[in-house]
């Protein structure tokens, strides 16, 4: 059970990385962006987490003191 989750979320994180994130005629590919952080800081991986929070605009708020970005 536990691999298809994975295999799912992963799938998920393609789809959101590969074909929304990186095509610049998509209309919300900052808001992509973000959602790939949060599930990749859920999943552990926090390098790709800020990665991608980085790349969310103005959807992430840096100033906040949310330790989630420091």
């Amino acid at each position: 059970m536990y691999m298809y989750v994975e295999l799912t979320i992963s799938l998920a994180l393609f789809f959101y990385r590969e074909v929304l994130y990186e095509d610049k005629s998509f209309d919300y590919c900052e808001l992509a962006a973000l959602v790939a952080s949060k599930v990749y800081y859920h999943l552990g991986a926090y390098e790709d987490s800020l990665t991608f929070a980085l790349g969310a605009g103005w959807f992430i708020n840096l100033d906040t003191g949310n330790k989630k970005y420091q």
